[in-house]
């Protein structure tokens, strides 16, 4: 079962401060709550659910919010009290490494144009500079994270800087270069919460950011973004820093670039394409993929 704290001003641990929620709101936010990868959701016209805080707030007003509660059943409280007197506890299995999709090229993620985020000392990480920097940090980078600075570029300007098509923009990626600096910028020096690292700038010179939140994880943190103008309002934004990088898109002004920059097709050149072809073609001027033979025809036929 679960409860909304009604009465702000009292102890979390009095029963009057809360209030239930309906039977049906209940079973539904329970389901959620057991569904893998499930940060927040949609509870209905007016609320928004956020698992990582367990807090709800006004979908139209996210800084009105209050602190939600989950009650266990008899039943699962009667089921962990008899398997502690059966079993000896288990250590928690550490989480499985999540690495790119398949077929995901990480030589496309940084901006081969960038001379002011690109590394200064050497293109590419080396083991010996991961190593150092997670000691200096405390934490342990995620695998993905790695192998995207050691393969691809250590750190940098991206390709792709839209989140969710329109949420917010990545600046930059970092590198072991700057990690242990801009940690300490932004949680000693801005107030930033410390759940965890910055893994990428935003363009608001440090009004906002994106984190790797290590509380649920230590080994495969998910992705928030932290916004020091909402008072440094933590957003869930992927459940592990492979499927962030996957997530960014281009931004209206590199869409526009792409255009520019490829050559205009013909009806019948569209029409005379594989499906293949067309995917590629596409996927040069910046444009989504998914779709019909069809609909990938008439996208890039309203691009030319």
């Amino acid at each position: 079962m679960w409860a909304w704290k009604k009465n702000l001003s009292m102890k979390d641990n009095r029963k009057a401060a809360w209030e239930m929620y309906g039977e049906e709101e209940s079973e539904r936010m329970e389901h959620m709550y057991h569904r893998d990868g499930v940060m927040e959701f949609q509870l209905n016209d007016t609320y928004t659910i956020d698992f990582e805080q367990m807090i709800q707030y006004r979908s139209d007003d996210p800084d009105r919010h209050r602190p939600i509660k989950r009650y266990e059943k008899e039943a699962d409280k009667k089921t962990k009290k008899n398997k502690k007197k059966t079993t000896k506890k288990k250590k928690a299995a550490p989480t499985p490494s999540v690495m790119f999709s398949d077929g995901f090229d990480l030589s496309q993620v940084f901006n081969p144009k960038d001379t002011y985020y690109r590394p200064k000392k050497r293109l590419k990480a080396t083991a010996a500079d991961v190593k150092r920097t997670e000691t200096a940090l405390g934490y342990v980078l995620p695998e993905s994270y790695k192998k995207l600075l050691m393969e691809a570029q250590n750190g940098g300007a991206p390709t792709k800087r839209s989140v969710n098509g329109e949420y917010a923009e990545v600046e930059s990626i970092l590198g072991t270069e700057n990690l242990e600096e801009s940690t300490k910028n932004y949680l000693e020096g801005w107030g930033y919460p410390k759940i965890g690292i910055p893994c990428c700038d935003c363009p608001s010179a440090g009004h906002d950011i994106f984190m790797l939140d290590y509380r649920k994880s230590s080994s495969e943190p998910s992705v928030v973004h932290v916004d020091q103008e909402m008072d440094y309002r933590v957003k869930p934004i992927a459940k592990n820093f492979a499927a962030f990088i996957e997530m960014l898109q281009y931004d209206d002004s590199a869409r526009a670039a792409l255009a520019l920059e490829s050559p205009p097709l013909s009806r019948d050149e569209v029409y005379a394409m594989s499906l293949d072809q067309l995917k590629e073609a596409l996927k040069t001027r910046g444009l989504s993929v998914n779709g019909t033979r069809e609909v990938l025809r008439k996208r890039l036929q309203s691009t030319d």
